[in-house]
């Protein structure tokens, strides 16, 4: 029994340190979807801000031209057509770029609530691997089989809630199918290649954030 115990209870622990890792990495992916989705709404207001001030003058400038076109010569009157053209034009652009802008803002809401109901349930999971190891540790200290056995029961508590939303895991854009229970035993047995997904996470996070804020950039000057 007892080197059974020892081997199901370095088992559990590790189990226990992927799901923590995991649970970690996608919660800071929930931050970083937030942020570009407030990047998004904030460029959604200055547009709205724009289209709006377009708005303004358009409507002073057809007052203007009704109130004095019998007293301006004929060029002046065109001039103030095509200006009220020109606005007109810009505030229909920037009605197009606003809708455009909210489809992206919400296309990254729900990618948001997908990687929080992911990042929830890898927490729920959690709380039972940590119930298992109690009681295996019980079990180590009192001889006791069915503490053990009922410790490897409450392994299933793991098992479906990694499993339940399981669709989450495949309508997610975020690379949510890395969290199927295959993949988790897959990185569990082999650390080296956690360790390599790790680094490629960071090095593919630091290769699209430069672009990010280029992004943000560009968009201040339009």
């Amino acid at each position: 029994m007892d080197n059974w115990l020892a081997l199901t209870t370095a088992f559990l622990a590790v189990f226990a340190a992927v799901t923590t890792m995991f649970m970690g990495k996608y919660s800071n992916r929930a931050i970083l979807i937030q942020g570009q989705e407030s990047d998004q709404w904030a460029y959604y207001q200055a547009k709205s801000i724009k289209g709006h001030t377009y708005e303004i003058q358009k409507q002073k400038l057809e007052l203007e031209l009704a109130a004095q076109q019998m007293k301006m010569p004929a060029s002046a009157v065109d001039k103030y057509k095509n200006v009220i053209a020109n606005f007109g034009a810009n505030i229909t652009r920037y009605e197009k770029e606003k809708a455009e802008i909210k489809v992206g803002a919400e296309k990254l809401a729900g990618q948001k609530i997908g990687v929080q109901n992911i990042s929830a349930n890898l927490s729920y999971s959690l709380i039972f691997l940590q119930i298992a190891i109690v009681l295996s540790s019980v079990a180590a200290i009192t001889k006791k089989k069915p503490l053990w056995y009922f410790g490897l029961g409450t392994v299933l508590g793991w098992v479906v809630f990694l499993q339940t939303h399981s669709s989450l895991f495949f309508s997610c854009k975020a690379r949510c199918t890395e969290f199927t229970l295959t993949g988790i035993l897959k990185s569990a047995l082999f650390p080296l290649n956690l360790f390599y997904g790790k680094r490629a996470y960071y090095r593919r996070y630091q290769k699209d954030a430069p672009r990010h804020l280029q992004g943000i950039e560009g968009r201040c000057r339009h």
